[in-house]
């Protein structure tokens, strides 16, 4: 919750260990590979993602949290999760300049899918970030195409809502998903089911 959608009073005690064991991380501690505590990694270095603006600190401390992240996913071969934390990585590796490793990043992520990987995360960080790192680069079909591939993971996560009254807030009030959403939208590739839980 907190990684995205900002700090809670309600829990922000609760947290307290395990952002300390996060940024000890960062510290040089050791880190052990398991589920738990490489999920504490990845949703840290998305919080401090979220909250760094243009801070060249935060994001570096960002990316070297997601870094330690996808090590440890990728050793351990939890495949679920990968995917998507090289797409927050990606995003990352962008914000601090490098375009190229964004995305290669980026690549990586999208060759588990289209492989045996089923992403247990939303996909669209992943989609969105090689978009913006093919943009920066000006790789303009390419980054058209990582905006299609992304609205079809979309569609699928929207699907499986149906029936709630969520699924026009997860395309609205997800940063990555309304972002997915603009850019489809800038390139006249948003299914009109899709635009029609918008309106």
């Amino acid at each position: 919750w907190t990684s995205t959608f900002g700090s809670d009073q309600g829990v922000d005690t609760l947290l307290v260990e395990p952002r300390t064991m996060a940024d000890n991380a960062l510290a040089g501690g050791w880190v052990p590979h398991d589920r738990a505590t490489l999920g504490i990694l990845y949703y840290r270095g998305a919080e401090v993602a979220r909250l760094a603006g243009g801070d060249p600190t935060h994001i570096e401390s960002a990316r070297r949290l997601l870094v330690m992240a996808c090590d440890g996913y990728r050793a351990t071969r939890m495949l679920d999760v990968l995917p998507v934390a090289l797409g927050l990585l990606a995003e990352a590796e962008l914000r601090a300049g490098h375009a190229e490793i964004a995305i290669e990043c980026a690549r990586e992520a999208e060759d588990l899918l289209e492989g045996a990987s089923v992403s247990l995360l939303n996909e669209a960080p992943l989609y969105l970030a090689l978009h913006d790192a093919c943009v920066e680069l000006g790789r303009l079909h390419e980054a058209r195409l990582a905006i299609v591939k992304g609205v079809e993971a979309l569609k699928r996560r929207v699907k499986g809502l149906h029936g709630t009254n969520y699924a026009k807030r997860f395309l609205t009030e997800l940063r990555h998903n309304a972002g997915l959403v603009a850019a489809a939208e800038a390139y006249g590739v948003l299914p009109s089911d899709v635009h029609a839980l918008l309106e």
